[in-house]
Order: structure tokens, then sequence, then C-alpha cells
């Protein structure tokens, strides 16, 4: 599953064109997109092109709380951003963040920021814009229900650890003041 904006430093092209190698080796696999941007008629074609219509939804946005639901039930998170964009590789990815806290194992992009925030005790990590790294994460996640299991524990811990020691207090008070604001 991916959440969110449909740009192009958002890689979600990326998961699509990964996607025909992941349903040969996991057949059962479908790919569901949620989100609106300028993206959205470009990825549809795509799927379209890829055939794989009836595996790869495109979806709207939802409001926060059936999302959140969404996101729960999901089997695991992507998160295909592009490295090489700029904005890409320095923005972190706060759907991380709830995945992790709704106890969905997440494969990612290996970004400059993301891995400032995250190592691969929480998430498996691929090479960014690198279609078969992505294939080879999912698999791995898919095919060690144990790994699977010790992405989503450790990512579990780590959020409360950083509750717990502060870490996430200036990073939620400029949340809040931006909220306010």
């Amino acid at each position: 599953m991916y959440p969110g904006t449909l740009s192009w430093h958002q890689g979600v092209d990326i998961a699509v064109r990964a996607f025909p190698k992941i349903h040969r080796e996991i057949p059962e696999a479908e790919l569901h997109i949620y989100g609106v941007g300028p993206q959205k008629r470009y990825l549809i074609s795509l799927i379209e092109e890829l055939g794989v219509r009836d595996k790869v939804k495109v979806l709207d946005g939802l409001l926060t709380r059936k999302i959140a639901e969404v996101m729960a039930e999901s089997d695991l998170a992507i998160v295909p951003k592009r490295a090489s964009i700029r904005f890409g590789n320095e923005a972190g990815s706060t759907k991380i963040w709830d995945f992790m806290a709704l106890g969905v194992p997440v494969v990612a992009s290996r970004t400059e920021t993301e891995t400032r925030f995250f190592d691969d005790s929480v998430i498996q990590f691929f090479r960014s814009e690198d279609e078969d790294d992505l294939l080879r994460a999912v698999l791995s996640v898919y095919r060690n229900p144990e790994f699977k299991r010790q992405l989503i524990t450790n990512g579990m811990r780590y959020l409360q650890q950083i509750t717990l020691d502060g870490t996430m207090a200036p990073y939620l008070r400029v949340v809040d003041a931006l909220v306010r604001g």
C-alpha cells in the first residue's frame, strides 16, 4: 500500500513498474495506491500499459480516520521516494512513522533523511529508483515471517523510545506551532 501525494518525487511509478515482477513471485499480491496529485493520470495509464489493472488500484485519498484504518489493514507499506531529487532525498516521510505506529512493516527507498532516522532493523530499505531492489525488499519481508515480525516489533519499540526520551518533542513543538499559526 501507498497513501499520499501522487507527485513525481514520491516515486509511486517505481512501485507500479516493479509490481509485475512482484506479482510473478507473489500471485496474490495487490498494490493499493490512495491519493491525489499531478501523477495520478500518468499512474493510471502506466498501470494499463503494464497490464496490471486488476491488481493495482489507484483510489482517491480518504479522510484521516478512514485512511488510518485502511493503512492498519495493509500487509506492507511501500515508500518509494526518489533520492535523486533533492526534495525526495531531504524530506522525511511521515507515513513511515504512521505505518510503524500501526504495526505495519515498511519497505522504503534509502534516502538521506530516512537513514538519519531509521536503520535496517526497523525498515527494509531498497536502493532508490531500483525496481529490482524494491522486488528484493518486498520478497525479503514476504518470505520471512520472522523478519516481518522483527520489523514490526522494532518499529514499535523505536517509536516508544523516541517518545519517552523526548527526541520527538522538538518536532512536535514545530508541528503544533504550524497548526496553531
